[in-house]
């Protein structure tokens, strides 16, 4: 297959994730709709640049062939990998536990004392800890806010 051809199809499911985000994508186009979508969205906000040339380089492809009907743009293979790899981050993105493996989460009850806290915290290395109340979920209790209200004391 054409890297041209897989460029494009690829390129196309970028454009399938911004939809399920924006209603007016096809209003807005690709490059309003990643230029907004990249105030809230960190992950998309890394690609930002690189999506916004290859847009350049899709168009190219697409709206542009020679006298023999060939797209006048031929990506590197390098540049296919690239769309690939970010189709794959925006679509399927990596689990934490992909990351770092999996180890149940330590958390803590309402009804738990500070020092059972404190000493999950010490073992663990944590710089955090959900707090529950029962199974709902109530917040994280920070190492930080553990200080601080030590000090207002």
């Amino acid at each position: 297959m054409e890297n041209s051809v897989r460029f494009v199809r690829v390129f196309g499911t970028t454009k399938g994730y911004f939809s399920r985000f924006n209603e007016d994508y096809r209003i807005d186009g690709f490059s309003g709709s990643l230029s907004g979508l990249s105030k809230s969205e960190r992950v998309l906000r890394s690609f930002l640049h690189i999506l916004l040339e290859y847009a350049e380089l899709r168009n190219a492809i697409v709206q542009t062939v020679t006298a023999d009907t060939r797209p006048i743009a031929e990506p590197h293979d390098e540049v296919v990998q690239d769309i690939e790899r970010i189709a794959r981050m925006l679509n399927d993105p990596p689990r934490i536990t992909s990351v770092f493996g999996y180890e149940k989460v330590a958390t803590i009850d309402t009804s738990d004392s500070l020092e059972k806290a404190l000493k999950i915290i010490a073992e663990k290395s944590y710089s955090q800890i959900p707090v529950y109340d029962g199974n709902e979920f109530k917040g994280i209790l920070k190492t930080n806010a553990i200080v601080d209200g030590y000090r207002c004391r």
